[in-house]
């Protein structure tokens, strides 16, 4: 490399001084005029040094300074170009006026202080020469050896060459083999036979290693499913970027960026940050319309997105109209003489076009109760939000509530609707009936599944079922079936909910829950949940 660099220096220097000898002849001949000449050493000295850097500029303005210095007898010309020559490299990386005034200030001042009546004769020169470096073609004076900057561009999000994939791997990876470790620890014949006090707590132990392996195992899992996910999604922003850049600017709104995916060539979502001008406020849904027109695909607003863009930038996030849409009733009471109940719900829309509907039945009656199976809900709407399947998601909060000091076990009742397709996951660990009412039919979906939070492993129901238009989901919990009486008490439930009329979700609770209260005491928390679907 060093070598490289002195036959580079080597290359530069020589041309240099045949260019000064090449001129030097010039001037002794007297074919040319002396400002002319002065004026081609000024922009030589300037054309080397901006596009070679200081140290090109310096040894062409020696080498100029010298020829200068033999015509003119004077030793204020080889300390000028010297100078002049030095300053235009060390601002090139600024660009080409950049380097321009620093090359003219180096004149001007060293002239100043030591030749003033060399400058007052070379003004013109100076000038003409800096115009003349100033109106060449880039491509002729574009500095070497300066990086220029690169725009950075996106990966797609299915590119599994870059970064994103790579470390998604990774911790994949990772997470098996940690969970791998946790599970081989098993205890041994000698550890078993152990002093009776040790049985408990090293059994205890033991038993929580297991959940931690099977909890991280589900991680990985969740891990390999984005992944694939992202597989199957393609950055398009390409195609559209100019028409959408054009159709928010009629709409008064500033975007600095933009993105739009396709799922598999079936779902779009565009992502922008845009902001409103002149101090006015726009809605996001205006904006779905407005960009539904480029994409060609009916979009809207994202269900945990912003609903108003002002003067601040705000992201948007534009999803995909779904085909259905879900409306949700809840009727409620409780047990005796309570003030609180021990039953909790959820009606959640996520991402992705999906909505969670979920219940949970607490141990007994009361703010405990109440308290325990809030917490699972809780915790059940973070997991599904993150992205975990519902067996998935009832066999985590199953280990939640093992690893804990005492057994508070609970039933969980779960349903996730996907509104593009109709297909809804119905996931059931103890729970009471489900009835799905389809025009003059009705179905029953049962769990024979135990409670969770009482053994280390559940094996939750799950059924698959798609939801058409008009469809309803009645969700209960098992105070309601316990206030009924006789033996065939789903049956009776499934006899009446045939007969109910009405197409509003808090009515038909409110019906069932009546319908439960005629014909017994509340003798435990009671909570129905009802959710139709239908098409847009």
């Amino acid at each position: 490399m060093k070598k490289e660099r002195l036959s580079e220096w080597g290359r530069r220097l020589g041309g240099a001084l045949f260019i000064g000898i090449f001129i030097t002849e010039l001037m002794m001949s007297g074919n040319v005029g002396y400002s002319i000449v002065e004026m081609v050493l000024l922009f030589s000295v300037l054309f080397m040094g901006y596009k070679y850097g200081p140290g090109s500029g310096a040894v062409c303005g020696t080498a100029c300074g010298i020829v200068l210095t033999l015509f003119t007898k004077s030793m204020g010309s080889l300390g000028i170009f010297c100078m002049i020559g030095v300053m235009a490299g060390v601002f090139r990386s600024l660009g080409r006026i950049a380097s321009v005034l620093g090359y003219m200030a180096a004149a001007v001042g060293v002239a100043v202080i030591y030749a003033p009546n060399l400058l007052a004769g070379s003004f013109m020169e100076l000038i003409v020469g800096a115009a003349l470096f100033l109106i060449l073609p880039r491509s002729l004076c574009e500095p070497e050896g300066v990086e220029t900057p690169k725009k950075e561009v996106t990966p797609q999000r299915g590119d599994f060459d870059g970064a994103i994939g790579r470390r998604l791997k990774q911790m994949e990876d990772s997470l098996m083999e940690l969970s791998h470790s946790f599970a081989q620890g098993r205890p041994s014949k000698e550890e078993y036979a152990c002093a009776e006090e040790e049985i408990g707590w090293r059994t205890r132990y033991f038993e929580n290693r297991a959940v931690v392996s099977e909890q991280l195992q589900e991680v990985a899992e969740l891990l390999k499913e984005f992944r694939a996910q992202l597989d199957k999604t393609v950055d398009v922003t390409c195609r559209m970027e100019k028409d959408l850049q054009k159709k928010l600017r009629g709409l008064k709104l500033q975007t600095d960026q933009i993105a739009v995916w396709e799922e598999d060539k079936k779902r779009c979502e565009v992502i922008l940050r845009a902001s409103a001008k002149s101090g006015r406020s726009i809605t996001v849904k205006e904006v779905a319309d407005a960009v539904s027109e480029v994409v060609g695909r009916p979009l809207c607003p994202a269900a945990d997105g912003v609903n108003v863009i002002s003067a601040v930038p705000r992201v948007v996030r534009l999803e995909e109209e779904t085909a259905y849409r879900m409306l949700h009733g809840v009727a409620r009471c409780v047990k005796g003489e309570e003030s609180v109940s021990g039953d909790s719900f959820s009606y959640m829309e996520l991402p992705g076009g999906k909505v969670l509907l979920s219940l949970c039945d607490g141990m007994g009656s009361g703010q405990n109760a109440f308290f325990e199976s809030s917490r699972a809900i809780e915790l059940a709407e973070q997991l599904v939000a993150a992205g975990f399947q519902p067996r998935t998601v009832v066999r985590l909060v199953n280990q939640a509530l093992v690893m804990q000091e005492a057994y508070h076990p609970l039933t969980m009742d779960m349903a996730v609707a996907d509104l593009y397709s109709g297909l809804c996951d119905f996931t059931k660990s103890g729970a009471a009936v489900t009835l799905i009412r389809r025009g003059e039919e009705i179905e029953l979906l049962q769990s024979e599944s135990l409670p969770i939070g009482i053994l280390k492993e559940t094996q939750p129901s799950e059924s698959m079922y798609r939801l058409k238009d008009g469809d309803l989901i009645i969700m209960m919990t098992d105070g309601v079936l316990e206030a009924m009486p006789g033996v065939d008490k789903e049956g009776a439930m499934k006899e009446f909910c045939m007969g109910l009329s009405g197409k509003n979700p808090k009515e038909l609770a409110r019906n069932v829950l009546d319908y439960a209260l005629e014909q017994g005491e509340a003798r435990d928390d009671m909570t129905v949940l009802v959710a139709g679907m239908w098409k847009k």
